[in-house]
């Protein structure tokens, strides 16, 4: 798939939705922790009305828990399990944005992941064993990235320095995220009122596709960027993700809390 032309995807996937469900016993594997050579980027396709999603949102934590700061995981409410925002009493968090990533993707069963957008469409099951591969792969640059809140907590300011290791053309991503919110979420049969969803995909600074960018090897380029905080944020819980990527995947991805 050329993610290039993501920004311009529109085709809405015809077949049928589906909620999988994994064996107990292959849900998750724990490896031998290793030498992180860079950050992965785990996008992870979600809805509350998904009653396998909330084990997947564990094997994502268990993953996070082992690989620390060198995994980043993004949770993207998508699909026909998960609820526009705003279309209920409760907190939701569907996106069109959401719908893009997934459709681009070929999302049609739920929950699904996408690792360092070289995975394609992935159980959560095979997880452990992918991100331990990407992680262990050199990396091709550094990023260097800081946010901040205005006075009033109505905009983010956010910098973003890249440091090439070699000649790059890609895009860079930028995107919102946030922690800590209670809400509904389907599990099995029953439905949690006061489920805690983290890392749930917000907004992107940059376009749904990110903005073209071009390094040379061992030039730096400071980029800066602002968004509006919307109504239904916490700003205290908001962090910023931003990655570069090319048709080779994911090539560093780095993630901050908001000053």
């Amino acid at each position: 798939m050329n993610i290039k032309g993501i920004t311009i995807l529109t085709i809405v996937a015809t077949s049928l939705f589906a909620c999988d469900t994994i064996d107990e016993n292959e849900r998750y594997v724990q490896l031998e922790t290793i030498e992180a050579k860079r950050n992965v980027l785990l996008e992870e396709f979600t809805g509350q009305n998904c009653p396998n999603c909330p084990t997947a949102h564990e094997t994502a934590a268990r993953l996070k828990e082992q690989y620390g700061e060198a995994l980043i995981t993004v949770s993207i409410h998508a699909g026909p399990f998960a609820f526009a925002e705003g279309s209920k009493s409760f907190p939701t968090f569907k996106t069109p944005e959401g719908d893009t990533y997934a459709d681009a993707w070929g999302i049609t069963s739920y929950p699904a992941g996408v690792i360092n957008r070289t995975s394609g469409n992935t159980s959560y099951s095979d997880w452990a064993t992918i991100v331990r591969d990407e992680i262990q792969k050199d990396a091709e640059l550094d990023i260097e990235l800081t946010a901040s809140l205005n006075a009033d907590k109505t905009e983010i300011s956010i910098t973003t320095v890249l440091k090439p290791l070699s000649d790059i053309e890609g895009k860079l991503q930028i995107w919102i995220t946030e922690s800590g919110i209670i809400s509904r979420q389907k599990n099995g049969s029953a439905t949690i009122r006061e489920y805690e969803h983290n890392h749930v995909y917000r907004a992107s600074v940059n376009e749904v596709g990110g903005e073209s960018i071009s390094l040379s090897s061992n030039v730096f380029d400071t980029l800066n960027h602002s968004i509006a905080v919307k109504e239904n944020w916490n700003a205290e819980n908001l962090a910023v993700v931003a990655f570069v990527y090319n048709n080779n995947g994911v090539l560093q991805i780095v993630e901050s809390e908001i000053e």
